[in-house]
Order: structure tokens, then C-alpha cells, then sequence
């Protein structure tokens, strides 16, 4: 075979384009779905601590090492476990809405409460309300 500049020039022609038009995939970026409020609230969270204006309360029921804790759900129905002042246990039930800003509790028997949003993120819930111009503050971790 006699060396031919032309047919060694599309040989290096048709080497080059093959080279360069296979990609890497690897450099692709994969984006992650935006993260929501309800899909950061999903789940079970436990009362960790309570502030009244800045001081740890000192009246936080904790009953036989358990607390309070809110369990919300897709659907934006939650469960509240709470303890009275003789440990004993109760729950209540309703729906929930949530935004940046705040959280609404719409409970089974009508009655509402409207809470501040002040920190949520995987872990950590941080929300607050006035109670008679004393600010409450409460933080829950989630634990499921």
C-alpha cells in the first residue's frame, strides 16, 4: 500500500471528529429537586427545648423521658402527643399548612393556632408565638 497524503489526511480527519464528538458523561450535572417546606416537615419531631423571651423554661414536661412531639404527614394531617401536668399522655389531630413564614394548625375541633417559622431545615424546627407578650419559642428535632 503506497502512502497517499490524501487518504492519510481523511484517515486523521475522521479519527479527529470521532474523537472529539463522544462526550463525557460524567461532567453532567445532576439536579437535585428543589427541596419544599412540607417535604423538609415530613415526619416525626420532638420537643428538645422551650424558651420564654430568651430564658430555658424551667415548666417543660418531660414525662418518663418522653416529650411532646408532632408527627406530620403528607396529606398535611398531623398528630400532636402532648403530656398533662400528671405526665399523663393525649393526643390531638388536624391539618397543617406551612410556608416560609409560618405554620398553621387547623385542629379537629376548629380551633386553630398559628405559629412563626424561625428555623426548619432536615434536622432542626424552631417555632414561635405570643403568649400574652411573653415570646415562646420552641425547638424540635426531628427523630423519623
Amino acid at each position: 500500500m503506497k502512502n497517499n497524503p490524501i487518504t492519510f489526511s481523511m484517515l486523521l480527519l475522521a479519527t479527529s471528529l470521532f474523537t472529539m464528538s463522544c462526550s463525557d458523561d460524567d461532567t453532567t450535572e445532576q439536579r437535585a429537586e428543589p427541596t419544599t417546606q412540607l417535604d423538609l416537615l415530613k415526619g416525626t419531631w420532638e420537643e428538645s427545648n422551650v424558651t420564654h423571651d430568651g430564658v430555658d423554661s424551667q415548666t417543660q414536661i418531660i414525662c418518663n423521658n418522653e416529650r411532646e412531639q408532632y408527627v406530620f404527614n403528607e396529606d398535611n394531617s398531623f398528630t400532636e402527643r402532648y403530656f398533662d401536668d400528671y405526665c399523663d399522655e393525649d393526643f390531638d389531630y388536624g391539618d397543617f399548612t406551612i410556608n416560609a413564614e409560618s405554620l398553621l394548625f387547623v385542629y379537629d375541633d376548629a380551633s386553630t393556632d398559628t405559629y412563626q417559622v424561625n428555623e426548619l431545615n432536615d434536622t432542626t424546627l424552631k417555632i414561635s408565638f405570643d403568649d400574652s407578650g411573653i415570646l415562646v419559642e420552641e425547638t424540635y428535632i426531628k427523630i423519623d
